[in-house]
Order: C-alpha cells, then sequence, then structure tokens
C-alpha cells in the first residue's frame, strides 16, 4: 500500500477569492476524483484547525494499490484539471510517498 499525502498553504486571495473560499472549492474538486479515478483506495481531505504560523492550510490522505496506480491518478485528466486549479490558489506545497 503506498499512503499519497499533499499538504498546502493557500495564497490570502487568488483568482478573485479569500482564501476560505478557494479552501472550500479545493475540496469540492477533490471530492470529485475518487468516483472517476478507480485506482484511489482512500481520499481523505481535510483542513487545518490550530492558528501556527508552521501549519500548512490543509492536507490529502490517499491511498494506491502501488506506484504504478499512483502514476495512473497522477496522468488521470481529472486530476491534472484539479492540480491546475490548485497550483493557481496555493503558495506551497509538500508532498510525501511513502509505502505502508
Amino acid at each position: 500500500m503506498l499512503k499519497h499525502i499533499v499538504m498546502w498553504r493557500l495564497k490570502p486571495e487568488a483568482l478573485g477569492h479569500s482564501k476560505e473560499k478557494n479552501l472550500a472549492e479545493m475540496r469540492v474538486r477533490l471530492s470529485m476524483l475518487p468516483d472517476l479515478i478507480p485506482e484511489i483506495r482512500e481520499f481523505v481531505f481535510g483542513t487545518n484547525v490550530v492558528d501556527d504560523p508552521f501549519a500548512m492550510d490543509c492536507v490529502l490522505v490517499s491511498s494506491f494499490d502501488d506506484e504504478a496506480a499512483l502514476a495512473v491518478y497522477q496522468a488521470h485528466p481529472e486530476h491534472i484539471k484539479v492540480k491546475a486549479f490548485i497550483g493557481e490558489v496555493c503558495e506551497q506545497r509538500t508532498v510525501v510517498d511513502a509505502v505502508v
């Protein structure tokens, strides 16, 4: 099993919307992916609740059978669309792909 964990810090404002509005839109767009990409085994999105200057704003924890399944997910056209939106609204991204 492979865990794909991504954390983001959003821009205070992007695409004419506040951080909060863009965070909500990220949740909506990401939540559609498990129904479209069968390689996804687990897909959990959460937002930070602690006021800490070192904290990221949100996290995605997803699971895949192996690296090949992760590669299919990353190349999927719907994932690429969501990734493009996220790239516009986020200022920092951290990722880890770990075998568990």
